[in-house]
């Protein structure tokens, strides 16, 4: 299955809030459930589209490659997550508005909740493998019943710890990049301004508002 576009696949725009990308992801899903005779492809495509564009850092390397990067170096990724989330917020901060914002907190911040999300991940995924390797050995076949395959409750238990253990490693990973970007955000520092940048007022210069008309310049010149 190919990457798609997950602003397309929510229907949504590409400034769209994380309650805009929420409530398309509801419609999406009801639409694409295998249970409301969707398929699996196109859920797991919506629910993908969904966890990314709610994800700042994959969002923001998303908006600037048009790929979902997958972690590799993790100073490199740092580096290009960094640079992308400055690139964002200098597209989404209109007007003087960024001049008043602290734009290194802003960064560290959006950063700071990423990991906050991705720990309590792997505190859930801890949580299940507990769950999960108590089943273990749960399921005996009955006394007597030779035919019954004795360990096909353990290969699915088994199985299922090993998706949620791998799926625990790459939030691992990811959450190594995403302090590397804290940590590099935080060697910057932003000078805010106190007051509105204010507009420029041209006749306190002495320049009449005519000269800027175009023609009323070119008739004085003559």
């Amino acid at each position: 299955m190919g990457q798609t576009d997950p602003y397309q696949e929510l229907g949504v725009d590409r400034l769209a809030s994380d309650r805009e990308i929420k409530e398309a992801f509801k419609k999406r899903a009801r639409e694409t459930h295998p249970d409301a005779g969707g398929s699996d492809e196109d859920f797991s495509r919506a629910s993908n589209a969904h966890a990314l564009l709610l994800d700042p850092i994959r969002r923001a390397q998303y908006d600037a490659t048009g790929e979902d990067v997958t972690i590799r170096d993790i100073e490199a990724d740092a580096v290009k997550a960094l640079r992308a989330l400055m690139h964002k917020t200098i597209e989404r901060t209109k007007g003087d508005r960024i001049f008043r914002t602290d734009v290194v907190q802003s960064i560290r911040k959006k950063v700071e909740e990423s990991i906050q999300e991705g720990e309590a991940v792997i505190s859930a995924a801890e949580s299940e493998t507990v769950r999960l390797e108590k089943m273990l050995g749960k399921m005996r076949c009955k006394s007597g019943n030779e035919s019954a395959t004795p360990h096909v409750w353990e290969a699915v238990v088994g199985q299922k710890i090993g998706e949620v253990a791998r799926a625990a490693t790459l939030e691992e990973k990811k959450l190594e990049v995403l302090k590397r970007v804290w940590e590099l955000a935080g060697e910057y520092e932003w000078e805010m301004d106190d007051e509105p940048t204010p507009l420029v007022d041209w006749r306190s210069m002495g320049i009449p508002v005519r000269c800027f008309n175009v023609d009323s310049v070119e008739g004085e010149d003559e």
